[in-house]
């Protein structure tokens, strides 16, 4: 599918696990993944609100396991064109990060760090479109424990082969 600059990309991925999916602009979807949320976090509805407003498209949440995680897609605002190189994602993406090398030669990073209140952990990966220069934000948020080196592997894994195409416009 092509798209135009101006419109977020469909992303390509495969997970291990089950997990429920989202998209934030549909008021239904996001009210059922709340309510799968309710006891996870304090606030299902302002979690998943903040998780809109870092320009979040898509976010999941892996059922039936005994950590609960969420994995959030989010095209940051301004970001659908720039500095392609690793040098200019960790500029634009505020953090220095591990590189995880990206089948597809995107530029990506990624930043482990402790969470807040509702949260134990979070995986934040950037990664950039080589032609494009569009940002992509990848958060993997873990509830109640720490990941697993075992989790980081399938993560970074999976992010390693995410990709998607960009439109001419």
């Amino acid at each position: 599918m092509r798209v135009s600059q101006a419109d977020p990309p469909e992303v390509v991925f495969a997970l291990p696990g089950d997990w429920v999916r989202a998209d934030l602009d549909d008021e239904r979807q996001v009210a059922e993944l709340a309510s799968l949320l309710d006891g996870v976090t304090d606030d299902p509805v302002s979690w998943i609100a903040s998780a809109k407003g870092l320009g979040g498209v898509l976010l999941m949440f892996r059922v039936r396991s005994d950590t609960p995680v969420s994995l959030l897609f989010a095209w940051p605002p301004g970001e659908q064109g720039g500095d392609a190189s690793l040098e200019g994602l960790r500029g634009r993406f505020g953090a220095e990060g591990d590189v995880v090398e990206h089948v597809a030669d995107y530029a990506c990073v990624r930043v482990r760090s402790e969470a807040g209140p509702d949260a134990t952990e979070v995986l934040t990966y950037g990664l950039v479109h080589p032609e494009s220069g569009r940002l992509l934000v990848v958060r993997f948020t873990a509830f109640g424990e720490s990941f697993s080196d075992l989790d980081l592997g399938d993560y970074d894994t999976t992010v390693r082969h995410l990709w998607w195409e960009e439109g001419d416009g």
